[in-house]
C-alpha cells in the first residue's frame, strides 16, 4: 500500500473509531456545542486572500492563535505547506498545521486528498504564532 493511501485509510479508520460511542458527559456535550458555536463564528468572519495565484477564505481566531482555512480551494488535493501558506499570507504570523494530519501526511508537499475530511466542514485549523 502506498504511504498516501496508508494516510488516508488511518485517517478514515481514526475518523470513525472516534465517532463510536457517545461516552461524553452533558457538561462536555454541552461545551463541545460551545466550542462548533465558537468556531461557526469565526468561520463566519472569514475572507478571501490569495495564495499561490489560488483564492483562499481563511478566518482568524479574535486571540490570533489559530486560522480556520478552507480545504478545497486548491482543488481535489492539498497539503501541509498550501496550508500553512493560507494561513500565513492572511494573518501574518507564522503558521503551523499541528494536527494529526502532519503527523500522518509525511513531507509538508505530501498531496492529501481533500476528501479525507468529509466532517471537517471544508475548513482545517492551523495553529498561529503572532
Amino acid at each position: 500500500m502506498s504511504f498516501p493511501k496508508l494516510t488516508a485509510t488511518a485517517l478514515v479508520l481514526l475518523t470513525a473509531l472516534s465517532a463510536c460511542g457517545d461516552s461524553q458527559t452533558p457538561e462536555e456535550r454541552a461545551r463541545s456545542k460551545a466550542k462548533r458555536a465558537e468556531i461557526e463564528a469565526i468561520w463566519s468572519t472569514r475572507t478571501t486572500t490569495h495564495y499561490q495565484g489560488t483564492p483562499v477564505e481563511v478566518a482568524i481566531a479574535p486571540d490570533r492563535s489559530y486560522a480556520l482555512v478552507q480545504l478545497d480551494a486548491f482543488g481535489e488535493t492539498i497539503t501541509v505547506t498550501q496550508l500553512e501558506g493560507a494561513a500565513r499570507a492572511a494573518s501574518g504570523c507564522v503558521a503551523k498545521d499541528k494536527s494529526l494530519l502532519s503527523m500522518l501526511s509525511g513531507p509538508q508537499d505530501t498531496p492529501i486528498k481533500v476528501s479525507v475530511f468529509s466532517n471537517a466542514r471544508n475548513r482545517i485549523n492551523i495553529s498561529l504564532e503572532c
